[in-house]
């Protein structure tokens, strides 16, 4: 991935305000990705990645920058910014900063800093820890409702750190109805109800994984998402094993998953249970273990789970296939694929999500497992998501510049002051 760090920093305190005309949603058969907004932080130019257009925001012209006593340096060279209407309605909006500790003589990566919106707390005592390896970036990502009214973004020191910095921001509409706002809720205990009033909540993406696939990157997903495979994440490796890649593109049907909610490349593959051969016409397990992945996650908070499912290993009219989905120990869930379509095929993706209330271990569990009712006895998974829930409130900078250490911040590269981003979105 091209690295998004400007040619050119400013220590700021970063003010994001987008000043939404808001509307009724969209329908999601209509829906196209929006060409904004795709900031380049400190650069005055613009740069393509994955075929998003990063508009520089020294010399924006889709919304404006006001800044005061800066010292800026340069990095590198940096194109013309070019840029084209936006055209958004209200509703869920991914938010995503990119952060890249390049080599200056601050020592970005010992920066801690904290960003906040004016509703939320999303990070506390932030630091960016490149990749030893792949040198890539640190994304983090967030999906926040955002009502009528003006959306800021902070960003200000924390501890001993003088400044904060960020390379690019990346904030634009979802389809509608991307998130419900009543799911299942499920406790430590297994009890099942429902959550109401999720949509308040911001989320944070914790793990993203395509299950019995490649990596995903943002080229290939069709809202520039990174879904990366999930056997390190297997429990007991020799319980599961990889489906064959479907090269016919999967059945969308209406009222279901869409291409929004998973690229083809994640609902074509799956990974299902490690069967023998068949027995009189009955497909056993090798073992009489589960498919079980876990996950890091924070104890005792809240997360929203989405389980991706598209049947690519049965065969049209060979038998009805059922299977157990379990969360932690003591919850199940009957998945039958063919109650997310009226007609009678296969490969039809759905997803179902739930708000799990995690357990103080540090750790979630996520299984499949075969039914004793159904004629197969096995199981798949697709895909697998997890977002924290974020409801605090954050520390809101008065964004006056006037020298307090909790109001410097930095977009991307090098010097002082504070920083206001107006956008402006308008709907035709």
């Amino acid at each position: 991935m091209e690295i998004l760090h400007p040619p050119k920093t400013v220590y700021v305190l970063f003010n994001l305000c987008c000043y939404l005309l808001l509307f009724n949603g969209i329908n999601t058969s209509a829906y196209s990705v929006p060409d904004r907004y795709f900031i380049n932080c400190g650069s005055s130019g613009s740069t393509t990645v994955y075929g998003r257009n990063f508009v520089g925001d020294v010399n924006p012209d889709s919304f404006t920058l006001s800044t005061s006593h800066s010292n800026i340096a340069k990095e590198d060279q940096s194109s013309d910014s070019a840029s084209s209407p936006l055209y958004q309605t209200n509703g869920i909006y991914v938010v995503r900063f990119h952060f890249y500790a390049f080599t200056s003589p601050d020592n970005l990566a010992t920066v801690r800093f904290d960003a906040s919106t004016s509703k939320f707390s999303l990070q506390s005592n932030f630091s960016v820890q490149n990749s030893s390896t792949s040198k890539s970036p640190v994304i983090k990502e967030f999906l926040i409702r955002i009502d009528v009214g003006n959306f800021q973004i902070y960003f200000t020191p924390s501890g001993s750190s003088s400044f904060a910095f960020v390379n690019a921001i990346e904030a634009f509409l979802a389809p509608d109805n991307f998130i419900q706002d009543s799911p299942f809720y499920i406790t430590p205990a297994g009890s099942k109800g429902v959550y109401n009033g999720l949509l308040p909540n911001a989320l944070q993406v914790v793990h993203r994984i395509s299950v019995g696939g490649l990596t995903v990157t943002p080229d290939t997903d069709t809202l520039g998402r990174n879904w990366i495979p999930d056997d390190d994440y297997l429990v007991f490796w020799d319980a599961a094993t990889n489906t064959p890649f479907r090269s016919a593109p999967p059945n969308y049907q209406p009222g279901s998953a869409t291409k929004f909610d998973a690229p083809d490349p994640v609902y074509n593959t799956a990974k299902e249970l490690n069967i023998a051969p068949s027995q009189q016409g009955v497909t056993l397990p090798k073992t009489n273990s589960n498919v079980s992945w876990g996950f890091n996650v924070n104890g005792n908070a809240k997360f929203l789970v989405r389980v991706h499912f598209c049947d690519v290993i049965s065969q049209a009219g060979s038998g009805k296939l059922k299977f157990n989905l379990y969360i932690y120990s003591n919850f199940s869930q009957k998945i039958d694929p063919q109650d997310s379509t009226t007609a009678a095929m296969t490969a039809v993706p759905f997803y179902i999500d739930f708000v799990v209330h995690s357990d103080d271990s540090g750790f979630m569990n996520v299984s499949i497992g075969p039914r004793q009712d159904s004629r197969n006895q096995t199981a798949f998974l697709n895909g697998v998501e997890i977002m924290q829930l974020v409801n605090f409130p954050g520390p809101i900078p008065d964004g006056s510049g006037s020298g307090n250490k909790h109001l410097p911040a930095i977009i991307s590269s090098v010097a002082g002051g504070v920083v206001l981003i107006i956008i402006t979105v308008v709907l035709f």
